[in-house]
């Protein structure tokens, strides 16, 4: 059996931390996302989904065991209640 199904809870969390620091930091920062918004001339306000957020998302998902859309949106909510902020 894979290493994946007998991961830790915990293990899995670090894994997924590991993972979202570098989708978020390495791979596309948010002000190359914003500077490639303004190059093409897409406007956007600051929301619970900005461009950032979306890509983040997108990865996510992607790399993700079961690729649904619902873990990635859960796990965004529950990143935003640590940090004090309401869900989406």
């Amino acid at each position: 059996m894979s290493d994946q199904f007998n991961a830790s809870p915990h293990e899995s969390q670090s894994k997924f931390h590991n993972v979202s620091i570098f989708v978020s930091e390495l791979l596309m920062p948010s002000g190359v996302v914003a500077a490639i918004c303004q190059e093409i001339g897409f406007l956007f306000r600051q929301r619970a989904y900005s461009p950032m957020v979306v890509i983040w998302m997108f990865v996510m998902q992607t790399l993700s065991a079961d690729h649904s859309c619902q873990q990635v949106v859960t796990r965004l909510n529950a990143w935003r209640m640590a940090q004090g902020l309401p869900r989406c």
